[in-house]
């Protein structure tokens, strides 16, 4: 027998015994992927393995469980396992979750990893079945009300893997989940703790949570699905509304019209018995203790979660046809980013120092939840943001921090923008997707102090350190701990290890925003220069880079292409420093070849009747006039053929004339030719042409016209006779 190319699955079954593992699990899985081993094994070898994996699985110690798992997973991949043996593993698996691997009150590690891996493989299995109508039938359908009970169970232990696959079967399986709402809505409000659980999920947890959330407030209903959708989204608003108004126990919120006006814009609670019955919020209300300057936090926990769910009630992840109240969600986003201690101060009882930055810090938290909202409402709205445009901007505009001198000025307070950096990066993100819905912004005022902080925080700087000036010199103030003192001298000599530069999050965001606003705003002269000095600082920071960041390569390409009202271009600087396809298009352009004039039959006809032909070969030809009616050449058509070459090279470079050889006979006698090598004219000015032509008649005028345009020493290097054409009866003669 010759060589096979692979490893038969007899080789593995020694090594698979039900109560050890006797083999390196990296050894045996590629053996049992490999296709050519599963399609040539024996029946027997093949129920060998398929039993032993299903034994593993049902063992009492979670390393051979969880080893069972793992052989599970590869030996899934062929079809001919899965349509004999699919059924029994899903079972196996779904009473290693239902079992919770034997977790009792001390958890072990060890348990987790199996319990998460036996998710894993059912997830796989049932990905693999799905949307197979026979297998779908036979095998998952009976066994989905098991599978669904055994994930809600664990959903407190392995709340991702769990949550992931309750998501799939929400999208598939609806029908199947309705008598577990209850169940699953429960281990939910679990999870998030009354908002006390949400911010101790990372990113892909908080979705998934809050994504299922939303989905089984709505989606599970058999009938008037966009009435419930529609009803359940306004409750989410009031409720959002409610939590805000807390504020007003802190602050005065009257002081500000604009936030009176977009508080009212909003629905508020239901007067009637029945909306009131109606009415249930999603979560309990919340306890402050305004002596508790933490206790503030509660309110942008909650925000944060109710502007999550509101989220995922815009995303519809069912794509569902339902109708959603934009312009209360517009307005809702828009009062979070308004409320400000600058217009709303706060309550003359509420002095403590403390409390005050907790709210200021309370509200600086609402409005980058918000602004990560907004920064996604283009992508899924697009076009029907645009009469919120303006309203959008200000709003953005009126979030840089920004103070009033005693000239009247308005500067940005540094110190505040570099506190709130996370802040200010989410107002550019969202201005650049807003500002990617239009090409030509026509009020720009609200954007230039979006430049101003862009700019600002791409600034090096140095770390602000307590100084005091003492005997006529400014010094650090003394840290003294076993005699040391720490002198200025350190930032002074090594001030480049002092020196705070903008990170790689910074600079994304800065080039994403520049880029834009190139694109669709024509800007100041000023602040259009300022923006290509740092696409040119930037450009040779990271010319050295292998792979040239897109963000990057995306700015300096719009920096060229739009470069505002004085049209200075930055291409040399640019091109001088990166190479680039897209710059060597500009530096070299492919211009079309040339026209040439042809007396082919081939040749194509001109305005003037002079016949064109384009020469692919590069080579040059002398070229006539094509005269339709006489069969030689006169002393008039000889001048018209001088006065045609002064037209035709007005689009080239250069001019030949004819060599001595070339020397046609005219039989003109007041024509001296001197004899001399083919020379070319340089430089040849369009604008100094001024000939007029005609192939059927040619003036007196126009001819030594020619003859001084060529006798000129301005114009050419070296003379040419004067060509003297006689009247039409010298000629007849």
């Amino acid at each position: 027998m010759g060589y096979q190319g692979f490893v038969g699955l007899d080789v593995v079954i020694p090594h698979l015994k039900d109560n050890s593992i006797e083999a390196d699990l990296m050894e045996i899985l590629p053996i049992l992927a490999d296709e050519n081993a599963v399609n040539e094994a024996s029946k027997a070898d093949l129920t060998h393995v398929t039993s032993r994996a299903a034994n593993y699985l049902r063992s009492n110690q979670s390393e051979l469980r969880w080893f069972g798992t793992k052989l599970v997973h590869v030996l899934c991949l062929h079809p001919r396992i899965i349509a004999s043996d699919a059924g029994n593993y899903i079972s196996a698996l779904t009473k290693i979750i239902e079992s919770k691997c034997y977790i009792t009150s001390t958890i072990d590690v060890r348990q987790i990893t199996c319990l998460e891996s036996a998710i894993s493989t059912l997830d796989f299995i049932m990905d693999k079945i799905r949307h197979k109508v026979a297998l779908t039938r036979e095998i998952l359908t009976p066994r989905l009300p098991s599978i669904i009970q055994s994930l809600v169970s664990v959903m407190n232990l392995c709340p991702k893997p769990a949550n992931f696959v309750l998501h799939k079967l929400f999208m598939n399986n609806t029908t199947t989940l309705r008598p577990f709402t209850t169940k699953i809505q429960k281990e939910l409000r679990i999870l998030l703790d009354d908002d006390e659980g949400l911010h101790k999920m990372d990113n892909e947890l908080q979705s998934l949570v809050v994504s299922n959330f939303v989905t089984i407030q709505y989606a599970l209903e058999r009938t008037n699905t966009e009435e419930i959708y529609k009803q359940k989204l306004l409750h989410l608003l009031i409720e959002m509304k409610e939590v805000f108004e807390i504020y007003s126990e802190f602050l005065d919120l009257n002081e500000d019209s604009n936030l009176q006006k977009l508080l009212a814009a909003l629905p508020s609670l239901p007067h009637n018995e029945e909306e009131i019955g109606n009415y249930k919020p999603l979560f309990p209300s919340l306890d402050i203790d305004s002596l508790e300057p933490l206790d503030i936090l509660q309110i942008s926990r909650r925000l944060h979660l109710l502007i999550s769910l509101l989220k995922a009630f815009i995303s519809n992840p069912r794509g569902t046809a339902v109708k959603l109240p934009l312009g209360y969600v517009i307005s809702f986003l828009e009062l979070n980013l308004s409320l400000d201690l600058r217009f709303s101060p706060m309550k003359r009882e509420f002095r403590d120092v403390s409390l005050k930055k907790t709210v200021e810090y309370s509200i600086i938290k609402n409005k980058t939840c918000a602004l990560e909202l907004l920064t996604q409402l283009p992508s899924i709205f697009g076009g029907n943001l645009l009469p919120h445009f303006s309203s959008l901007l200000s709003v953005y505009e009126l979030s840089v921090p920004v103070e009033i001198r005693k000239n009247g000025h308005i500067t940005i307070i540094e110190e505040r923008v570099w506190s709130q950096l996370g802040f200010i990066h989410q107002i550019l993100l969202a201005a650049s997707e807003l500002l990617s819905l239009t090409y030509n912004v026509v009020n720009i005022t609200p954007l230039l102090k979006l430049v101003d902080v862009a700019l600002l925080i791409t600034k090096s700087r140095l770390p602000k350190l307590d100084q005091s000036n003492s005997n006529g010199g400014s010094f650090l103030k003394r840290k003294k701990k076993g005699g040391q003192v720490i002198p200025l001298s350190d930032m002074l000599s090594h001030q480049h290890l002092f020196t705070i530069t903008a990170s790689k999050r910074t600079l994304a965001v800065v080039r994403q925003f520049f880029a834009t606003v190139l694109k669709s705003c024509l800007l100041p002269s000023s602040k259009q220069s300022e923006i290509l000095r740092f696409v040119i600082i930037d450009t040779v920071k990271h010319r050295n880079e292998v792979k040239m960041d897109k963000n990057l390569q995306e700015l300096i390409h719009n920096s060229i292409l739009f470069p505002g009202h004085d049209r200075n271009s930055i291409l040399p600087i640019i091109s001088s420093i990166i190479s680039d396809k897209f710059l060597s298009v500009f530096m070299n352009p492919r211009f079309p070849i040339s026209p040439r004039r042809d007396t082919t039959e081939n040749g194509i006809t001109g305005t003037n009747r002079v016949t064109i032909s384009y020469i692919d070969d590069g080579e040059d030809e002398d070229s006539e006039e094509e005269l339709d009616n006489d069969d030689s050449l006169s002393k008039r058509q000889k001048t018209s053929d001088i006065a045609t070459d002064v037209i035709d090279s007005n689009g080239v470079d250069t001019v030949e004339s004819m060599s001595k050889n070339e020397e046609p006979d005219t039989g003109l006698t007041d024509i001296t030719l001197v004899e001399q090598e083919p020379v070319k004219i340089s430089s040849w000015k369009r604008e100094e042409t001024r000939v007029e032509v005609s192939v059927s008649r040619v003036d007196k005028e126009a001819t030594d016209q020619i003859s001084n345009e060529y006798d000129s020493d301005s114009n050419s290097e070296f003379e040419i006779p004067v060509i003297v054409a006689n009247d039409s009866e010298d000629d007849d003669e």
